[in-house]
């Protein structure tokens, strides 16, 4: 009849049917352990050597991943600071990774003083790096600790601790590769250097010029 349009209802799923999918399912999951459980007897009956050559030429995010493959994966990417040398070989060369020429001895002077005030995190941060010093790896997990370390920290407390003198606005401000000194920098024609005694800011010299001073930065070797 005119206007009026007919439809065939799909048939209801009938137990059979039912029964059927789930067994499919059943044998996809199967199948995916079967293959997930060879695959990680693979790995196991490869030799040490080999999986840390792997081990050793993956990146950063990789080798987070690598750890949750099997306790001994995990033991390699720690025990070899894998993770830090992944990290090390991405960012290097930096500014600041270069100004660490002398990375044991900025770690005493400054560094390891710097981490205390980081709550647990920096404790723990320093009782490791205390354990390694002297370590052929040890610049590579100073600088990854110092990264880790500020990227886990929510917020930063500045407190004062010295006022520098200059008669007009200060243009610029730099710190020496090992910390213990700073230059400012101002329009007043002169160039302020500080050095760092007894955990205190002294004024070492004051260098004027015939104009304004726009910049000053020390070399990486200090």
């Amino acid at each position: 009849m005119d206007g009026i349009r007919a439809s065939k209802r799909p048939a209801s799923s009938t137990p059979d049917n039912k029964e059927a999918d789930n067994k499919e399912a059943d044998n996809k999951e199967t199948e995916t352990k079967k293959c997930v459980d060879e695959s990680k007897s693979k790995i196991r009956q490869l030799p040490p050597e080999i999986v840390v050559t792997i081990l050793s030429n993956l990146g950063h995010r990789d080798l987070v991943a690598c750890r949750q493959v099997c306790t001994q994966w995990k033991h390699h990417v720690d025990n070899l600071h894998l993770q830090a040398r992944a990290f090390y070989r991405r960012c290097h060369p930096t500014a600041y990774a270069a100004s660490l020429l002398k990375p044991v001895e900025c770690y005493r002077s400054l560094i390891r003083n710097n981490l205390s005030g980081f709550g647990d995190e920096g404790k723990a941060s320093i009782k490791q790096l205390d354990s390694l010093l002297g370590h052929q790896y040890f610049p590579k997990v100073l600088f990854f600790t110092i990264a880790r370390v500020l990227t886990r920290t929510k917020a930063f407390i500045c407190k004062p601790i010295t006022t520098i003198q200059h008669s007009s606005w200060v243009i610029n401000a730099d710190f020496s590769p090992d910390g213990h000194h700073l230059v400012t920098v101002s329009i007043d024609n002169t160039a302020k250097i500080l050095g760092l005694v007894n955990g205190q800011w002294q004024e070492k010299a004051t260098i004027q010029h015939s104009g304004r001073v726009d910049n000053a930065s020390f070399s990486l070797d200090g």
